[in-house]
């Protein structure tokens, strides 16, 4: 080995089977050191493109950030904060704007749980057919 170089290890397994056909995942393991040397986090993502014949070169890249998704009680809140600022009922819509609302329909788990939870009621307006989302105390 040369003067400098490191060992990585490449680990070959099969990662599942399908019928008779089996599917090989190979891992490169770099040891620990060269990783903190090269100052990487233990979430790198690194491209890599292969050069010269048999060498592969690595390229660290930035992960890309993923939304972080929102969770009940903040879609809840928000819902609720809008809903009673406004008691005559809004639609999806303008309660997904006046929240700040991302997902561009409201996930029907978290739905069924405020109606539950929370006393919200959907109903159909007569005039528009829009369907209107009210409060219990709003449905009087």
């Amino acid at each position: 080995m040369e003067e400098g170089l490191e060992l990585a290890t490449l680990q070959t397994r099969i990662s599942r089977r399908v019928c008779d056909k089996e599917y090989v995942k190979s891992d490169l393991v770099i040891p620990r050191d060269l990783v903190q040397k090269l100052n990487w986090s233990d979430d790198q993502t690194v491209d890599f493109r292969p050069y010269g014949g048999n060498k592969l070169l690595l390229i660290p890249t930035e992960r890309k950030q993923t939304p972080v998704k929102r969770a009940f009680e903040t879609f809840a809140a928000a819902v609720i904060r809008v809903l009673t600022e406004n008691p005559q009922g809004l639609t999806w819509s303008r309660i997904r704007e006046l929240g700040r609302l991302e997902q561009a329909t409201p996930n029907p788990v978290w739905v069924y749980r405020m109606e539950n939870e929370h006393g919200l009621h959907r109903t159909r307006d007569g005039k528009t057919l829009q369907v209107l989302w009210r409060l219990d105390q709003q449905t009087e």
